[in-house]
């Protein structure tokens, strides 16, 4: 064990008996390694009903349609829905590649509801006939910064979701965030550190 890391333990040690005179708790955790995997490294999820996997340029048209929805926009930093598709293809810049000259790639994800058709080749339904798969951007979601503005006060990462209003109420965000957090878990290598929570604090911003 090193030096530091027996100072942080017997940091959090002495709050053991109680809480902070801040009313902070700290709690002794593993946080991911970093620098997070990039995008294009990372493996897609399967889950009973979604395929949840890092955004690409190819997606532009799937999260404009979502983040032109007042309603999923609500709650969000921007509180309103994106006005063309250049201030979307702004946010889907920073899904792939994060804040510019950061080097940390943030930990987000879409997700996605696949779907298939069928078409025939040839005029009048003669021909032989295709299945084509298709995914359909519901949500997206994930952690947009291990050191993001509530990371800094409190220690811990920030977790947010917007989803399509058509498929609110149906377990579409809780199946995302497991398969998302689940993934966050497993990249976790050992890096242990102190993270505080205020006493009866809140969640943080959906996105």
């Amino acid at each position: 064990m090193t030096a530091e890391a027996d100072k942080n333990t017997n940091s959090t040690a002495a709050h053991n008996g109680g809480d902070d005179k801040d009313g902070t708790v700290l709690v002794r955790t593993t946080f991911p390694s970093v620098p997070l995997p990039a995008n294009d490294t990372r493996l897609h999820i399967h889950t009973a009903r979604l395929l949840v996997r890092p955004l690409q340029q190819s997606d532009l048209a799937g999260l404009h349609a979502l983040r032109s929805q007042p309603e999923a926009m609500t709650g969000t930093r921007l509180g309103r829905p994106d006005r063309d598709l250049a201030e979307t293809q702004v946010e889907l810049d920073f899904f792939r590649n994060g804040v510019a000259g950061t080097g940390e790639p943030p930990y987000l994800w879409g997700a996605f509801l696949p779907r298939s058709s069928t078409t025939t080749d040839g005029k009048e339904g003669r021909g032989r006939r295709r299945r084509r798969e298709e995914e359909l951007l519901i949500g997206e979601g994930g952690v947009h910064s291990l050191v993001s503005d509530a990371a800094e006060a409190s220690g811990w990462p920030e977790i947010g979701y917007k989803f399509r209003k058509e498929y609110w109420g149906r377990g579409y965000a809780t199946e995302f965030l497991d398969a998302v957090l689940g993934g966050l878990v497993g990249a976790a290598a050992g890096h242990r550190g102190d993270a505080g929570e205020q006493a009866g604090g809140g969640g943080g911003d959906e996105w």
